[in-house]
């Protein structure tokens, strides 16, 4: 991971796209060299919620997360809304998020725009649209 942190720390990267075994030690990273991060794409994370709260708590300035085919629950995007602050496209698809926590989400944060696309039946639901 020591190019991981070269490539963040010598560079201005704010847009980050990640796909495979996307592990929690993968989020402590860009918490600790991506600060400046602006937008991040994530597919097929594991591990557990521990690294979407990494990743908000270390990025300063996120404006769009795009989370495909992950494990997070609806833990990471409750835990401290107020990270949420900068966001404001948050892109879900077949994640373990509940539609209700994104309602509740949007409530605390009006201007975070939300699109849930549903596995399942190919549902696609943004949230302003009621």
């Amino acid at each position: 991971m020591k190019v991981f942190g070269r490539l963040f720390s010598h560079a201005n990267n704010s847009r980050l796209s990640l796909s495979g075994f996307l592990t929690d030690q993968v989020f402590l990273y860009i918490r600790m060299y991506a600060e400046q991060l602006e937008m991040l794409s994530i597919f097929f994370a594991t591990d557990s919620d521990k690294g979407m709260l990494y990743m908000l708590n270390g990025c300063k300035k996120p404006h769009k997360l795009e989370i495909w085919n992950c494990p997070f629950d609806n833990t990471p995007l409750l835990e401290d809304v107020g990270k949420y602050e900068t966001i404001r496209s948050l892109w879900i698809s077949s994640c373990e998020v509940t539609l209700r926590a994104c309602k509740t989400g949007v409530e605390k944060m009006p201007n975070l725009n939300v699109v849930i696309k549903n596995k399942s039946n190919q549902t696609e639901f943004n949230l302003d649209d009621g």
